[in-house]
């Protein structure tokens, strides 16, 4: 009996792995706890880790922060705007402020939205970027609206949503949600953690692509496109400034002009020898 048992538990370990406490469908059966099965989702997004009620404090006060705002086009299908900001002195994380989803939109109404965008955060340098299969509309924000607008790469898509899915993983990639307030929901980003929470995966032999039947992903593309021109992971901190006139401070006004006499014995011992 005690041999069969152990015979049993090998062949779960072996079909679930030694992990299989943190799975979902173990949580949820044996543990009794609701908990989101991201499996066969095609974006790891989970609501309990990957948003915020705000940005942290200095990230828009601080004149390096870059925005990217990223657009999928379509009519019937909508037009969706991300916008995300990073600051690679403060944190590795990149953050989506807001997003957006209106269908049927002529290009005065595309036109009037972007540039709300560019007044809203005027303050910091924002990077736009568009979905290129719409040309005759991309040249028209272009030309006739004084749009700067850059095409975004379309290549690997796969390969950028497993990207998007290792900083979803790793809590490197946060949406704001605001909590709701004497009863009024905030919700700017509605639409992409909808998306972002209802695409699955529809398999083909070993291949997958989104299910249409799951829903959209208008704002999930939009969301890919300014991701490319994101770099949060090129995040080097700010060396510390000692404050004026403390001993630190001191010390360093010191060594900086030591090293300045260094440099310039140096250079005057190099001139003489040339001479």
């Amino acid at each position: 009996m005690k041999a069969q048992y152990a015979q049993k538990c090998a062949e779960f370990l072996e079909s679930y792995g030694p992990g299989y406490q943190e799975a979902a469908w173990f949580l949820r059966q044996y543990r009794g706890l609701w908990v989101p099965d991201l499996e066969n989702s095609v974006y790891k997004f989970d609501s309990m880790r990957n948003t915020v009620p705000e940005v942290p404090a200095g990230l828009m006060e601080d004149s390096s922060t870059r925005l990217v705002l990223g657009m999928d086009t379509g009519w019937s299908d909508g037009m969706a705007y991300v916008v995300t900001a990073y600051n690679q002195h403060l944190e590795r994380t990149l953050y989506v402020l807001e997003s957006f989803w209106e269908a049927k939109t002529d290009n005065d109404e595309i036109a009037a939205r972007i540039n709300g965008y560019r007044d809203k955060y005027a303050g910091h340098g924002m990077h736009l970027v568009i979905d290129p299969n719409n040309a005759q509309l991309n040249n028209d924000l272009r030309n006739r609206y004084r749009i700067p607008l850059d095409d975004a790469e379309k290549v690997d898509k796969k390969g950028w949503i497993r990207s998007v899915n290792t900083e979803l993983e790793k809590s490197r990639l946060m949406i704001v949600a605001p909590e709701a307030d004497d009863g009024e929901v905030i919700a700017p980003n509605e639409s992409l953690t909808r998306e972002l929470s209802s695409v699955k995966r529809r398999y083909k032999g070993n291949t997958w692509e989104e299910d249409s039947r799951s829903g959209t992903w208008h704002c999930c593309d939009a969301l890919l496109y300014a991701f490319r021109c994101c770099y949060p992971y090129l995040f080097k901190p700010r060396p510390d400034i000692p404050k004026e006139g403390t001993p630190e401070w001191v010390a360093e006004r010191r060594e900086r002009m030591m090293a300045s006499q260094r440099r310039k014995g140096k250079e005057a011992r190099v001139r003489q020898r040339r001479r």
